[in-house]
């Protein structure tokens, strides 16, 4: 069974208005509930779930966790370590809805 990809409220919301005012957004493609919204004038800016980057709050976020870092980093041309794969407990892997338990 695959798992079904939901993108949090403020991520639809920033895809809908964003060709309004000339910014892209780019979702992480595995998870789908982080983001960067990309402005006209080159400024990037973050999000996570509902947390916007407001005072840094969503580039913080996303540096917490090395999968949303390495997608990002990986993006803007930096060189990242790869195979670095998340893990979880079954118990935790439950929890979040993934479909099987990472063991790497």
């Amino acid at each position: 069974m695959k798992k079904k990809k939901i993108t949090p409220l403020l991520g639809q919301v920033l895809q809908k208005i964003a060709p309004r005012i000339g910014a892209k957004v780019v979702m992480e493609p595995e998870w789908n509930i982080v983001g960067q919204i990309i402005f006209k004038s080159g400024r990037k800016r973050y999000f996570r779930y509902s947390s916007l980057d407001i005072n840094r709050l969503g580039s913080s976020e996303i540096a917490k966790d090395k999968d949303y870092a390495n997608f990002f980093m990986k993006r803007m041309g930096y060189p990242t370590i790869p195979g670095s794969k998340t893990f979880f407990s079954d118990r935790w892997a439950n929890a979040i809805g993934a479909l099987e338990r990472k063991n790497w």
